[in-house]
């Protein structure tokens, strides 16, 4: 295996040279290929999208549950006061994130169409904590899971192009 990391650590003008070479190459692509690229793109995405809440998921399961194992041995009762804070802090964010969306975004029927679908979705989110579907879910969780969502929407939102309209309030247009 050393010549694994050899190849891994060095031969860096080998690689300089290779990559600016693939970059050169791809001058002389025909646009169909670029067509086909972006179509499989928009359909990685929505696999890699997948994966990205599922990992996020894993991560705020694991963060919850050790800070709650941490508080049911008893040996640090701080953690409870970090568990409170990092939950309100979630939920803070959340709300004063889609708060600032209605804002800056609501200058299109369809943007605030967009905000009130994930403000609904954040609440059965809630209603579903609430109902305890799940025996394993917890605030935090949830609260993790709402930050994603309404960071999804404000991702959709503030990647659509629209040169025309006015922001709320600022009477300047979008260039």
């Amino acid at each position: 295996m050393q010549w694994a990391a050899a190849l891994h650590d060095g031969l860096w003008s080998l690689k300089f040279i290779l990559v600016l070479g693939i970059f050169v190459c791809f001058f002389f692509v025909r646009n169909d290929f670029f067509v086909g690229y972006g179509n499989a793109s928009r359909v990685i995405s929505v696999i890699f999208l997948i994966y990205q809440t599922i990992m996020i998921l894993a991560v705020a399961y694991k963060v919850n549950d050790s800070l709650v194992a941490v508080y049911n041995d008893g040996e640090v009762k701080s953690v409870g006061i970090l568990l409170w804070i990092l939950t309100l802090g979630v939920y803070g964010g959340t709300i004063t994130w889609i708060v600032y969306q209605y804002i800056y975004f609501s200058y299109i029927w369809t943007n605030v169409l967009i905000i009130t679908i994930t403000v609904v979705f954040c609440v059965g989110y809630t209603v579903c904590l609430v109902l305890r579907t799940r025996e394993d879910i917890s605030i935090l969780t949830n609260g993790f899971v709402l930050l994603y969502t309404t960071y999804l929407s404000w991702s959709a939102l503030a990647g659509r192009p629209d040169q025309t309209s006015f922001i709320a309030g600022s009477g300047t247009t979008l260039a």
